[in-house]
């Protein structure tokens, strides 16, 4: 056999290998969930709302840490940009500014696809993109665990569902500020509630402290995990307890850590505004609240049949509403981001069996853990959700 006709042979076979294992499958999804997070990452900071927009928690005051309350408690992102900016040495902080001076072409589309950078702060935003782009890779695959963690269908949907949330996304930053702490936030949220679903405790925990740095209502997994597991009443009261209590502590110490180093910054920790959404709240499009309105009733029309993890995970969309009614804008949708990856999933479950496929709850045959103590053997009380 000539060589090019025994080398198109070996190609023929390793690629039907590798559809069979999933490995072209994945390289193909891959390359498209990184080719639309640049997408999305840059339409996140360009202008009208964008990046460091709002002007109680500039790009550089947010960095500094000097910005207005609360935003200056989300403190994880900062931090971790001004570790990037202090790592990076004076040999190429004077290459970037070599790079500017000479390709005016960067500055200019620099200038119109992210306002907010300045020369003296390049290597801080550059540093910050990075993080916003990693974040939200992150969160398409957090999303894909999530899946495989609460339900069982067909291993070619968990590389689509990333999918849905790409055509999802562009509408919360479309019209307020977008904020450095958003797509973390939803990472960390997202692969929080597939460590909980997986009840892999320790690493969840850990996330949970990571999580409370970078946004305070990382507290709504606490929310989730009562939930789900009160239901499920397979836990054990001890264990339950201890892993509840270990929670809040977390928590409480985060916010009293974060309320001593930012005690002189400006703002307050909350911002009521029911009176403007209630001025508000009459010119909502009657388009938007009608197809709100649609997508509950098919919610709650098909509820049961949703998976019992995703049905707690949705929960903490009905505070979210009443606290952003009161202390923030009911109409700015990124604040409803903890409750997305449910929603998104809930809807993917719903689109499955739609069209014919096989897809049910992964944890309806888990059974409950072996008891280790008499304690762990008294079940929580709990009801159905």
């Amino acid at each position: 056999m000539p060589l090019p006709s025994r080398t198109l042979v070996v190609g023929r076979r390793a690629l039907r290998r590798c559809g069979r294992s999933g490995v072209a499958r994945e390289l193909v999804f891959g390359a498209l969930y990184l080719v639309a997070a640049i997408v999305l990452t840059f339409s996140f900071v360009r202008p009208p709302a964008g990046l460091g927009s709002n002007s109680r928690a500039p790009f550089g005051q947010m960095v500094d840490g000097t910005a207005h309350l609360p935003f200056a408690n989300r403190a994880l992102v900062p931090a971790l940009v001004r570790a990037i900016d202090g790592a990076v040495s004076e040999e190429a902080r004077a290459r970037l500014d070599a790079t500017l001076h000479d390709e005016h072409v960067v500055v200019r589309t620099l200038d119109q696809v992210a306002p907010a950078w300045t020369r003296e702060r390049l290597v801080q935003y550059l540093a910050c993109l990075g993080i916003l782009y990693a974040s939200l890779v992150g969160f398409l695959y957090a999303l894909r665990y999530l899946w495989t963690g609460a339900v069982k269908a067909p291993p070619f949907t968990g590389a689509m569902v990333p999918l849905l949330a790409v055509a999802a996304l562009p509408p919360f930053f479309d019209t307020y500020a977008s904020y450095m702490y958003d797509f973390p936030a939803l990472l960390l949220f997202t692969l929080g509630l597939g460590l909980l679903v997986r009840r892999r405790f320790v690493p969840f925990l850990l996330l949970y402290a990571v999580g409370c740095l970078n946004k305070e209502t990382t507290v709504l997994l606490t929310l989730v995990f009562a939930l789900y597991f009160l239901v499920r009443n397979d836990l054990g009261r001890r264990r339950f307890a201890l892993l509840l209590v270990a929670q809040v502590a977390i928590f409480v110490g985060v916010k009293l850590g974060l309320a001593l180093r930012f005690s002189d910054n400006p703002g307050g920790v909350v911002e009521f505004r029911l009176f403007r959404n209630l001025v508000r709240l009459p010119r909502y499009p009657l388009g938007s609240l009608y197809g709100g309105l649609a997508l509950v009733a098919v919610f709650v029309w098909q509820w049961r049949r949703i998976p019992l993890f995703l049905r707690c995970a949705i929960v903490p969309l009905a505070p979210l509403i009443v606290l952003t009614f009161f202390l923030g804008y009911f109409d700015e949708i990124r604040d409803y981001y903890e409750a997305l990856p449910a929603l998104l999933l809930a809807l993917a479950f719903l689109l499955c069996r739609l069209a014919g496929l096989e897809v049910r709850d992964a944890n309806d045959d888990r059974r409950p853990l072996p008891a280790h103590s008499e304690s762990d053997r008294e079940p929580i009380s709990g009801s159905s959700v």
